[in-house]
């Protein structure tokens, strides 16, 4: 297993004092890790707020991930970490499975919310299914990706995954806002259209490892 790289982003007051202790745990489990720390927003994105609602929200995560890539040896995992987050035990299980399959994604987690309500149907607007080929009556109950941790291995793929997020991000005919069903509750923007991408790749989700990744 190679050293893996691990990304985050932390802006303003509240978000920035996360960091340390977010890195913190990175190095107590992974000693020899690559950490990127970003303090400030990548050229070509606009400004963060809490509960961006704009076309292209959230897209950071990627455009850094992209950046992180570029830095990476070959075939290792790159690991998106929110801000807020921390390691509670080692990555390394996850890493492995990044490396062999290509990806390593797990189920949306919530505090609000029960696992079972973070489906498609419910965090993903109507035009997220219809524009990208999905039935709602038979993809609704799909458990929408965690978008707080992921990782991907720095390879064709990898980067191809990357970009395809970036993009459907940026599409606003993807998040255009219309006459919802009674069981959607919000749309996620890049989780939102990430389920979608993944299904049609073939990519599958793992449980959120609670036991592994904590929130601040």
């Amino acid at each position: 297993m190679m050293p893996p790289t691990f990304v985050a982003l932390g802006v303003g007051e509240v978000y920035g004092s996360f960091l340390s202790v977010l890195e913190e745990s990175i190095y107590a489990h992974h000693p020899r890790a690559n950490v990127i720390i970003h303090e400030t927003l990548p050229a070509g994105y606009g400004a963060v707020e809490e509960g961006d609602r704009t076309c292209g929200g959230y897209t950071f995560k990627y455009i850094i991930m992209l950046k992180a890539m570029k830095a990476s040896p070959p075939g290792s995992a790159v690991i998106y970490m929110d801000a807020d987050t921390f390691l509670k035990d080692s990555m390394a299980p996850f890493i492995q499975v990044a490396e062999r399959r290509g990806s390593c994604f797990f189920d949306a987690f919530s505090r609000s919310f029960h696992p079972s309500e973070l489906t498609w149907a419910s965090w993903s607007r109507q035009a997220v299914f219809t524009r990208m080929g999905f039935q709602r009556e038979v993809y609704g109950d799909c458990v929408q990706p965690a978008g707080c941790c992921f990782l991907v291995r720095n390879d064709e793929r990898g980067w191809g995954l990357m970009e395809e997020v970036l993009k459907a991000c940026h599409n606003p005919k993807l998040h255009a806002e219309k006459e919802e069903p009674e069981d959607y509750v919000d749309h996620r923007f890049d989780q939102s259209v990430m389920g979608p991408i993944l299904h049609s790749r073939g990519v599958s989700q793992l449980p959120f490892p609670e036991e592994v990744i904590g929130i601040q």
